[in-house]
């Protein structure tokens, strides 16, 4: 079993690569597919993840003069990174050849010289490869890496739903540390909707394929933002579901997501965060100023919620604020959740609802502790009800939003500690039983179970923030002379 990291990103061509055309010095390796260093003249610019790319060149070559085949674009997967020696792998592209064996010019009078570029440009592409049996073995964990090279603006579905005939273990899209975001619009990876002509949402799907094993599935450390278009029919921007006769994990965690028109017809409803499949979990992630189309017949918008009933299901240390409707007769609910004793819902912050902040499927009350709404709905133990948006935040003006915790807010410390992870039944959440990561990590990175915090509610955990309003009294003396 490995992990094996690949690169997507928009630096994915020669005419605007990761690193422009590097000089080989030497290398050395072997096998097949070929494996080994690669040492250049200089150290790059290059990330594990990223492709050596050979343009146009030749291989089988006789010697000087020699009959070379080709033209061909080679690709190797850079698997490490030291200074100027880059560990390669051979993955495409004419014969499984040796980097200083490729020659810019069919007579093979001098060498190649390759760039560094994203291994692949989107997602789907990504998802498209996991069926690659180069690039996976059984059992391997596909990561694919986000990159901020530029905005990504999308018009179609992004799917983590491939690699079931290889075997793979797990298929995660998450964002390197020095990328992601920083609980704000606009400071990390970023998808934006490209018109309301288009329909597209992240969907983490499992069908049936002809491996044995389950894979599990990832999307985290993403803002995904809808510009306030309609979604052209769309019921949702992310989507946990699964399909045939095997088990399923599906998580999504760290998004920000945010300004979605949503408008299917009526008798349906729309969702932020879709979940139609058991064992899956969302947490730690921030929703705001999401609606219903101008004119949608729709039943109205969940920011989370579930379309059927499914067993094993965690919602936890969500941030959720402004669900609205265009219409009066729609519901705008913040968390809704089918009545289930293996659904839990902790630590999430609700407010700002055109109706119920958290609403339960049946009428009952949501399975869940430690909650927080601008409303009376907050379920559960150590819950905390009719606090106010203002309050709690740092910034709530449209446009500039910040949903970082402040000095005062009602959630300081009142979170439960969930650790690294938390059992429904015999499933653990978090860890590395059932879910793909743990549960302890805020919006800005902190963790908060080796730091020891006392957990606050929501995605946010603030520990420079200071606690309720108490004021300070300060004593005078007073000399005399006598």
């Amino acid at each position: 079993m490995a992990t094996v990291i690949t690169s997507i990103g928009s630096k994915s061509t020669t005419g605007d690569p990761v690193n422009g055309q590097m000089t080989m010095i030497s290398n050395t390796g072997s096998g097949t597919p070929w494996t080994g260093t690669l040492v250049v003249g200089s150290a790059p610019t290059a990330n594990v993840g990223d492709m050596v790319f050979f343009d146009n060149v030749y291989y089988n070559c006789g010697g000087f003069g020699g009959g070379c085949s080709g033209p061909a674009d080679i690709i190797y997967l850079i698997t490490a990174v030291s200074s100027t020696t880059l560990t390669i792998k051979y993955i495409s592209g004419g014969a499984n050849s040796a980097p200083m064996d490729l020659k810019a010019n069919s007579m093979g009078s001098s060498n190649a010289q390759p760039y560094v570029l994203r291994f692949y440009s989107t997602i789907n592409t990504w998802n498209t490869g996991l069926n690659d049996s180069v690039l996976y073995t059984l059992n391997d964990i596909a990561q694919g890496e986000l990159y901020k090279d530029s905005d990504f603006t999308i018009n179609t579905t992004q799917s983590n739903s491939g690699g079931q005939d290889t075997g793979l273990l797990d298929a995660r899209i998450t964002v390197p540390s020095s990328q992601r975001h920083d609980g704000t619009a606009g400071s990390g990876v970023k998808f934006k909707l490209a018109s309301s002509a288009n329909c597209a949402y992240f969907n983490l799907n499992y069908n049936t394929g002809t491996a044995s094993n389950d894979v599990r599935r990832l999307f985290e450390w993403i803002e995904y933002d809808g510009q306030s278009y309609g979604q052209a029919g769309c019921r949702r921007p992310v989507y946990l579901a699964a399909g045939g006769s095997y088990d399923y994990y599906g998580e999504v965690n760290h998004w920000i997501l945010h300004n979605f028109e949503l408008g299917i017809g009526s008798n349906n409803m729309n969702y932020g965060i879709q979940i139609n499949a058991q064992y899956s979990c969302a947490h730690n992630n921030i929703i705001y100023d999401i609606t219903t189309e101008s004119g949608s017949a729709a039943d109205g918008v969940k920011a989370i919620g579930m379309s059927q009933d499914n067993n094993n299901i965690l919602i936890c240390n969500n941030t959720v604020y402004n669900i609205q409707t265009d219409s009066s007769g729609q519901d705008g609910i913040g968390i809704a959740l089918y009545d289930d004793h293996r659904i839990k819902c902790i630590n999430n912050i609700v407010v700002s609802c055109a109706d119920d902040c958290f609403s339960n499927s049946d009428g009952s009350e949501i399975d869940g502790n430690n909650n927080l709404s601008s409303d009376s709905t907050a379920p559960g133990s150590n819950s905390v009800t009719g606090a106010s948006a203002a309050d709690l935040f740092e910034n709530i003006t449209a446009g500039s939003e910040d949903l970082h915790l402040k000095d005062e807010a009602e959630a300081l410390r009142a979170g439960a500690d969930l650790g690294t992870g938390y059992t429904i039944g015999s499933n653990v959440f978090g860890g590395t039983t059932t879910s793909i990561t743990t549960l302890n990590i805020d919006i800005d990175g902190r963790n908060r179970d080796s730091e020891g915090d006392d957990w606050d509610i929501g995605a946010d955990q603030c520990e420079d923030c200071s606690e309720g309003g108490a004021v300070t009294n300060t004593a005078f003396m007073i000399f005399m002379d006598m």
